[in-house]
């Protein structure tokens, strides 16, 4: 790879900081609500809309990907996310507006969540794409957490609102659609690319019969207690008396230095046995935050076990759902697997909002524990799977 496209990879890395930075505000979304009265059933629906939004972005990639290239595809997606922002900030009191909001923003963001990967991926081969996964997986996870650190100490030693903070990050967002440009231009789209999902619905079928189900059924369980553990901290540390912060920071720490020390290790390992390994440490952080009571340590654990756990299995699934799949259904299994992530990231709030208010944060604290164990059972039905199919298939024809 020339010096110019190892820059041009760079400019992408930070454009999905940028907007990862935007998921991250997100998690303020409570506190600019309850400004005007709200609590966590507006935030919940809110991220229902986004949820809805993504149902749009996500298939539109996969459509229009194999017209206008993906690159084109996560400008636009930033833009976007940028616009729904912008509306964000600019709110004065609640209304449908919110999940008008919430519909760009997912739509922004499906876009772009897609149209990012898609693009790294179509110019790295399957030998490296673990590797360079895991430093796109760095950028996203380290301002998904990074994020509401540094918006809280704006508003905290500067006085920003809420709503200076969402008009910020539609001015990263929008800066971001010019970073995505700029790699296009300088790393430009290989001619035998990988072909992105045209007919991503009826690739289901054959997904269904590869291993690459497994990683797109996982994706959507993390999501729904990473989402979880982020957006409603500060109701989870508000009962345990703990600065939702200090669990954000926790959280990132963990991924920045998990992505230096932990993330080669595991991508040299067998990805199935890594897998294991890592689903088993993020259960282990949210039995922690089931038990952590007033105990700072404890609240700390369990921050560190997402970051090690979640932090590097995403891109280990990741990788699996491209790698497993065959050659003309990568792109639909990568839409897949971006599909089934955002409905939980945007779905399951709407519900983890619900439990909050009617049976408390412990309940909902049980209920992800479960989703925990169950994605860790997935892994390990998914390991046998492959292994299964190993001996069935040559490894060219399934696995490659």
């Amino acid at each position: 790879m020339s010096p110019r496209q190892s820059f041009s990879l760079l400019l992408l890395f930070l454009a999905v900081m940028l907007c990862s930075a935007g998921y991250g505000a997100t998690f303020l979304l409570t506190d600019h609500f309850r400004q005007f009265g709200g609590n966590e059933i507006q935030t919940g629906w809110t991220l229902a809309g986004a949820a809805a939004g993504t149902l749009i972005g996500v298939p539109a990639v996969g459509w229009l990907a194999p017209r206008h290239g993906p690159v084109a595809l996560a400008s636009l997606g930033s833009l976007i996310l940028a616009i729904g922002f912008a509306l964000l900030a600019a709110l004065e009191s609640l209304s449908f507006v919110t999940v008008i909001c919430g519909v760009l923003i997912g739509l922004g963001w499906g876009a772009f969540f897609l149209s990012a990967p898609m693009s790294l991926s179509e110019r790295v081969n399957d030998t490296n794409r673990i590797s360079w996964f895991m430093w796109l997986g760095a950028a996203q996870m380290t301002a998904i957490g990074g994020g509401p650190i540094i918006l809280n100490l704006l508003r905290a030693r500067y006085g920003f609102t809420t709503g200076t903070v969402f008009a910020s990050i539609a001015v990263c967002a929008a800066f971001a659609a010019c970073l995505c440009g700029i790699f296009g231009v300088l790393f430009a789209r290989p001619a035998q690319s990988i072909k992105p999902a045209g007919n991503w619905l009826r690739s289901l079928g054959p997904l269904s019969q590869t291993s690459s189900i497994y990683p797109i059924m996982m994706v959507f369980l993390g999501a729904c207690i990473f989402t979880s553990l982020l957006t409603f901290q500060s109701s989870i540390a508000k009962t345990a008396g703990f600065d939702p912060s200090l669990f954000y920071l926790a959280y990132t720490a963990t991924v920045v230095v998990g992505r230096f020390t932990l993330a080669p290790i595991a991508s040299r390992s067998q990805p199935d046995l890594a897998a294991i390994v890592l689903l088993t440490i993020m259960s282990m952080g949210v039995a922690i935050a089931l038990m952590q009571g007033t105990s700072l340590v404890m609240f700390v654990s369990a921050a560190i076990c997402l970051g090690i756990g979640y932090g590097l299995v995403y891109s280990v699934i990741q990788t699996q759902v491209v790698n497993d799949a065959p050659i003309e259904h990568r792109g639909a299994a990568l839409t897949w697997f971006v599909l089934a992530y955002f409905a939980g990231v945007f779905g399951f709030p709407i519900v983890g909002g619900w439990i909050i208010v009617g049976f408390g944060t412990n309940f909902l604290l049980w209920t992800l524990l479960a989703l925990a164990l169950l994605e860790l059972a997935l892994a390990v039905w998914a390991k046998q799977a492959r292994a299964h199919l190993a001996q069935q298939v040559p490894k060219s024809s399934v696995l490659r």
